[in-house]
C-alpha cells in the first residue's frame, strides 16, 4: 500500500487543500492508503480568475487524464513514485470602458487579469459635463478617475449630462406685450419661443428679423431673443354728437394721451362724456 503518493504535500503544491480524492464511483479515499496504479478521482476546488489546464509530475511532465463526471474532477492512475501538480493558468477579461452619451474617444477596451487593477479617466467632452461612473446600471463613483479591479468581464460607463445654457426671451417693453421660452437647455436642443401683445400693441419682428411670433429655434449657447412690439394707431373720434362739436379727435397710438375739448353750440351746454371702443 502507498503512503505517499497524495499527501500533504500533493495538497500545498496543488492550488489549494480543498481538493477532494474520490474512487471513480465518486466515494472519499483516504489519499495515504491508495494502491498503486489505481485510478483515482481528484476534484480540485474553484480558484476565481484561473482556469485549470492539466496535471503534471514533479518533472513537469505533463500526466495523462480524463475527465470525471462531478465538476472540476479529473481521473489519474496514480504512480507512486511521483508526485502530482495540477497546473493553471489566469483568465484574461474583457474591460470596456465607454461613456453615455456614446463618445468614441471616451471608448477603451482593456485585456486584464483577475485581480488586476486597471484605471481609466473619463475625458473632456465639448458641451458635456463628466457625473459619474457606473456599471450594470449601478453607481461606482462619481470621481474622473475610476480604478477597477477584475474580477470578470466589465461595461464601466462613463455617465456624462449637457452644460445647460440660458436662453431669454423678452419683449422690447413690458407694457406692450409678454414673450415665452425663457429657460435652460441642452446645446442643440429645439426649442419654441413666443411673443403675445397685449391688446393695442402688435407685434413687429424679433430682434434677428425674424417675423415669425412664435418660432423654433436651435441652442448654441447662452441667446437673449427680444421681440418688438409696436402700439397700434386709434381713432378717437366723437361721432353723432349734438348741440356742439369736440376738438382734438384724430389717430393716435396707443398709450399717447389725448386732450378732448367740447364746444356747444349756442343753447347747448356740454352735459358729460360716454366712452366706448370699437374693437
Amino acid at each position: 500500500m502507498a503512503t505517499t503518493c497524495l499527501d500533504k504535500e500533493f495538497c500545498e503544491n496543488a492550488w489549494d487543500c480543498s481538493i477532494a480524492v474520490l474512487d471513480l464511483e465518486g466515494n472519499p479515499i483516504n489519499p495515504l492508503y491508495i494502491n498503486d496504479y489505481q485510478s483515482v478521482m481528484l476534484v480540485l476546488g474553484d480558484k476565481p480568475g484561473y482556469r485549470f489546464v492539466m496535471w503534471l509530475d514533479e518533472n513537469e511532465n505533463p500526466v495523462p487524464f480524463t475527465h470525471g463526471n462531478l465538476p472540476n474532477s479529473y481521473i489519474i492512475n496514480v504512480n507512486c513514485d511521483k508526485k502530482y501538480f495540477a497546473q493553471y493558468c489566469p483568465i484574461n477579461y474583457a474591460v470596456t470602458f465607454t461613456s453615455d452619451p456614446y463618445f468614441y474617444q471616451c471608448t477603451e477596451y482593456v485585456t486584464a487579469q483577475y485581480g488586476t487593477v486597471v484605471s481609466k479617466t473619463a475625458v473632456n467632452v465639448s458641451n458635456y459635463h463628466f457625473v459619474k461612473w457606473t456599471r450594470d446600471g449601478a453607481d461606482i463613483t462619481e470621481n474622473e478617475t475610476i480604478e477597477h479591479v477584475v474580477t470578470g468581464n466589465a461595461v464601466l460607463v462613463a455617465v456624462y449630462e449637457p452644460f445647460l445654457y440660458r436662453i431669454t426671451v423678452k419683449p422690447n417693453n413690458k407694457n406692450y406685450g409678454t414673450c415665452s421660452g425663457s429657460g435652460n437647455y441642452a446645446i442643440n436642443s429645439q426649442i419654441t419661443i413666443s411673443a403675445s401683445p397685449y391688446y393695442g400693441y402688435s407685434f413687429i419682428r424679433w430682434g434677428d428679423n425674424n417675423s415669425d411670433a412664435t418660432r423654433q429655434v436651435t441652442v448654441g449657447g447662452n441667446m437673449t431673443y427680444k421681440a418688438i412690439f409696436e402700439p397700434n394707431n386709434n381713432i378717437v373720434s366723437s361721432p353723432h354728437v349734438t348741440g356742439g362739436t369736440v376738438i382734438g379727435t384724430g389717430t393716435y397710438r396707443t398709450g399717447e394721451p389725448v386732450t378732448l375739448q367740447p364746444l356747444p353750440e349756442q343753447g347747448w351746454k356740454f352735459s358729460y362724456w360716454e366712452y366706448g371702443i370699437n374693437r
